[in-house]
């Protein structure tokens, strides 16, 4: 926790993946420059500890015409040299996040209708990516579930615990950024000299960073295109050996559906646990009330048990 006044280079307000990549890259590219990142939680509470630890290397939307293939090949390399970064970073240091390169399940539950899966393995073909059509029955034994109609499987995705690997990353940052928790930003006053006010400090800097998301207009006032919204998640307690014995055996997968708002991303982790992230609705100022989480969970009840 911050306490006092004290000046840097640059702030960044949030120490999730955006942040602390930005600090790194700014750290390394002037080792000279004083960085300073704060956040409002600590690191294994913030929305990166908690997201569903898919490191993707291909974009979701992709396109047919030449424009949209030429940035959907812009946005793949620049997606695969992120992942060839951060695992560089994770190797250096050694990082215990529960790497796997195992790729991803891009599934779908309707039967009958497979437009929007072979319009996607027609722009896969395009990208020359490599890519495999699973019918229910064969994905049975990797995902213990015929829930999914048809799927396509990708090699180019990691799975991590990403709890683990913000940590890590916090960690084990360059020398010239230092990092604040339970240190929420109250206000900023923007001028040539910025002011970072937080509960027992301030922050002067000539530069700021905003790695705070959808929240960001609450901290610069007119930046009105970002909405803030919510995602759910649930995670079970570790299949005991009774429960895997009632599936087939199964190495840990990961599987996103073809519709991203209405569907539902599951994992099965290194650690034998089921995660369900699903439902999504808008988060006013960020925030979610006991009741929408209740409704949430009873969402994921009724999902896991149709998937059964």
């Amino acid at each position: 926790m911050l306490r006092g006044d004290i000046t840097a280079d640059w702030v960044i307000v949030g120490a999730g993946f955006a942040g602390v990549a930005f600090a790194r890259r700014l750290a390394e590219i002037n080792p000279t420059l004083k960085i300073i990142i704060v956040d409002a939680y600590t690191t294994r509470e913030s929305a990166s500890a908690r997201n569903s630890g898919f490191v993707i290397g291909l974009p979701h939307n992709i396109g047919s015409s030449t424009a949209e293939l030429k940035k959907a090949n812009a946005y793949r390399n620049l997606l695969q040299e992120g992942i060839r970064q951060l695992e560089q970073v994770i190797s250096e240091h050694d990082l215990q996040c529960d790497w796997e390169q195992v790729g991803k399940y891009h599934c779908q539950a309707e039967r009958g209708n497979d437009r929007i899966l072979k319009e996607y393995a027609s722009h896969l073909d395009l990208m020359d990516e490599p890519w495999q059509m699973l019918s229910s029955e064969e994905l049975y034994p990797k995902l213990g579930t015929r829930f999914y109609s048809k799927g396509i499987f990708t090699p180019v995705c990691v799975l991590v615990n990403p709890a683990q690997l913000i940590a890590g990353l916090n960690h084990y940052l360059p020398e010239n950024v230092q990092r604040y928790d339970n240190t929420p930003v109250l206000d900023i006053r923007y001028g040539s000299v910025a002011e970072v006010l937080t509960p027992f400090g301030v922050i002067k800097t000539p530069k700021v960073m905003l790695a705070t998301n959808a929240l960001s207009p609450e901290l610069r006032p007119g930046l009105s295109r970002q909405a803030a919204m919510a995602t759910f998640a649930s995670i079970t307690d570790p299949l005991k050996d009774e429960q895997l014995a009632t599936l087939p055996p199964m190495q840990s997968w990961g599987l996103t559906p073809v519709n991203a708002i209405a569907g539902a991303t599951f994992r099965f982790t290194t650690d034998r646990r089921f995660l369900i992230r699903q439902h999504v609705i808008p988060a006013l100022k960020g925030q979610v009330s006991t009741a929408r989480t209740y409704l949430a969970t009873q969402l994921h009840q009724r999902y896991a048990e149709r998937g059964a």
